[in-house]
């Protein structure tokens, strides 16, 4: 964080155990391997593969988060930044029967992010 003192970073967790079974690996950052795409302030940052880490600099202020996955989706969470500052998020699909109708119904709003809070100084848990 001393290299760019003026950012602030957010932090996203994969919690989705996603086992493909596709004969082939794919691609990690493919749906099919249980990547989601995560977008901040309407522009995507990049994917996050199951159980991994995606970190990505942006600059202070107000942000706004989702996650997708294939034609699935994460309502928007809206946070602040200061300068230094770490916002940690968590996505997931929940493996239950209410998440399993949300697939279905309200494919729109099945996928679960959770704003995990700020860390001072860019420090994650």
């Amino acid at each position: 964080m001393d290299d760019f003192p003026n950012l602030a970073t957010v932090v996203v967790v994969s919690q989705y155990a996603y086992v493909s079974r596709h004969w082939v690996k794919p691609d990690p950052k493919s749906s099919r391997a249980g990547a989601f795409e995560i977008f901040v302030d309407g522009r995507s940052i990049g994917y996050v593969p199951a159980l991994a880490t995606l970190t990505q600099d942006v600059g202070p202020g107000e942000h706004a988060i989702r996650a997708r996955l294939r034609w699935y989706r994460s309502a928007t969470l809206s946070f602040e930044l200061a300068r230094g500052e770490s916002a940690i998020f968590a996505v997931t699909i929940p493996k239950t029967a209410l998440s399993a109708l949300k697939l279905v119904f309200l494919p729109l709003r099945s996928i679960t992010l959770v704003d995990m809070g700020l860390r001072e100084n860019g420090m994650a848990p």
